[in-house]
């Protein structure tokens, strides 16, 4: 049998007890990917349990911390009408102190006085915090302006420009003047705003549009001009107009002149006088003779 064995392997054939498992024979090391990927798995295992126990760590920290910060938090008091001194001494009391941001005008708290607050009253705050605070420099004074004459809606608007309410009081003019005739409280004197000033101004006769009265008959002119308030003036006649007597062929001031309540307007009738029946004191006047002056305008 060794003699066989031996020429097998000089032959160059194998025996084929040589494929047979050895009992005795040690296994051989898994490939190398595995051992890799039980390395990486229990790597991020590692790292995972890492962040873990860090983040309950810090948690618990950052727990620990807000309760003390809680229990020593300061309830900002109200410090709205206390001078700065005041307010100084009050948040002393409680651990904070105060710094001034400027100041406003203000017509319901006296200068010096405080008007706003930061943080607002009820808020928490740290020890050592600031609390901001805005004083009032007292109300807004402003001299009434001397508008004696002025036109009412001129006088209106400067007044309301300057921050003052306006009252105005009308008041029939007994002649020419028309504008601002007094005011209360007068010109000159310095108020508070918010103040009210009234405004007394007189003001003459509507401004009224002369009307078209050629080609009325004259006994119809006084009515047409009373219901505008203005009154008939001088009338003329003409013998040689064509227009049938009682006619209007001319006036003066001329339709869509601007007149005031209570001016007069002059006309010229067709016709002569004789032919035409006028109930009127004043003497008529012929057709060449200069009428008065009747165009007084507003």
């Amino acid at each position: 049998m060794r003699l066989e064995r031996r020429r097998g392997l000089r032959s160059g054939r194998s025996d084929p007890s040589d494929h047979e498992p050895d009992p005795t024979r040690q296994p051989t090391d898994p490939p190398a990917s595995k051992v890799y990927v039980r390395r990486a798995v229990v790597g991020a295992a590692v790292v995972v349990s890492c962040f873990a126990v860090g983040y309950w760590i810090a948690a618990s920290a950052l727990a620990s911390d807000r309760s003390v910060e809680e229990l020593t938090l300061a309830v900002v008091p109200d410090l709205t009408g206390l001078t700065v001194a005041e307010a100084a001494g009050r948040l002393g009391r409680e651990g904070l102190s105060v710094a001034e941001s400027g100041s406003i005008q203000h017509a319901a708290v006296a200068t010096g006085r405080i008007v706003a607050q930061r943080p607002l009253p009820g808020q928490l705050a740290r020890p050592s915090d600031t609390v901001r605070v805005t004083s009032s420099r007292g109300a807004l004074s402003r001299v009434v302006p001397d508008l004696g004459g002025m036109p009412t809606a001129k006088a209106k608007l400067v007044l309301e420009r300057l921050g003052f309410d306006v009252d105005v009081r009308t008041v029939e003019a007994g002649g020419s003047f028309t504008g601002v005739q007094s005011m209360a409280p007068p010109a000159g004197e310095a108020v508070r705003l918010p103040a009210r000033i009234e405004l007394l101004v007189a003001e003459g006769p509507q401004v009224v549009i002369v009307p078209e009265l050629r080609g009325l008959h004259v006994d119809d002119v006084a009515a047409t001009l009373g219901d505008l308030g203005l009154e008939l003036g001088a009338i003329q006649f003409d013998p040689l107009a064509a227009e049938a007597p009682g006619r209007v062929i001319g006036q003066s001031p001329p339709a869509a002149f601007s007149l005031r309540g209570g001016s007069f307007v002059a006309i010229v009738v067709a016709g002569p006088p004789a032919a035409v029946s006028i109930d009127r004191e004043e003497p008529a006047v012929p057709v060449g003779d200069a009428p008065p002056d009747t165009t007084a305008s507003g």
